[in-house]
């Protein structure tokens, strides 16, 4: 069996496009767990967020001849998950709920700093997550989205202007505003304590 971890989702694709047996689920597997915890603010549920991701994967592998593979590979997997997890929420009339038990971190990996911290240090560590965490759920839909994806994603402006089909300067004027209305929640909840 060929070891993939040194080509990039691009070289996989154009791979899965020849028709090379088993590339496309190298990028499943490289893509799944990131996939689930976006579609999670849609579907309402692991279980649910799964089985749009199910699909979503189904999708891509049958389109995969129609993406280019001269652009990234993240924007386009993750707007037909964007899509599938909107088309479920609206067939399932699901509010966006994130349970607090999902983790804000898809790493699974614990740093040398990560164990050094102190039990009261990592219970502080949870609270502040939780808190943000929240706070992302509070916000306005597009807030919320395009914090996701820039802070917990990690995607550029382009990456996520292509992900929600909005100019790169909207995507940076829902960030700023998100991260505005971000702090007002948070202090908010502060002064509640």
């Amino acid at each position: 069996m060929q070891n993939h971890d040194d080509q990039t989702d691009e070289q996989l694709a154009h791979a899965a496009q020849s028709g090379k047996s088993g590339v496309f689920d190298v990028l499943a597997n490289r893509y799944r767990q990131k996939l689930t915890q976006y579609a999670l603010r849609y579907a309402g549920s692991p279980e649910a967020a799964s089985d749009v991701v199910q699909d979503v994967l189904i999708k891509a592998h049958q389109k995969i001849e129609t993406f280019d593979t001269s652009r990234k590979f993240s924007p386009w997997i993750y707007r037909i998950t964007h899509n599938e997890a909107i088309n479920y929420s609206k067939k399932n009339n699901k509010k966006e709920v994130v349970s607090l038990d999902t983790p804000l971190s898809l790493s699974d990996e614990r740093s040398a700093a990560d164990m050094e911290l102190s039990s009261l240090d990592k219970w502080f560590e949870r609270e502040l997550k939780e808190q943000i965490h929240d706070a992302i759920n509070d916000l306005p839909d597009a807030y919320a989205e395009a914090i996701h994806l820039r802070y917990i994603e990690d995607l550029s402006y382009k990456e996520i202007s292509q992900i929600l089909d909005k100019p790169v300067n909207t995507v940076g004027t829902l960030v700023r505003r998100a991260k505005k209305k971000l702090l007002e929640i948070l202090i908010t909840q502060e002064k509640n304590l």
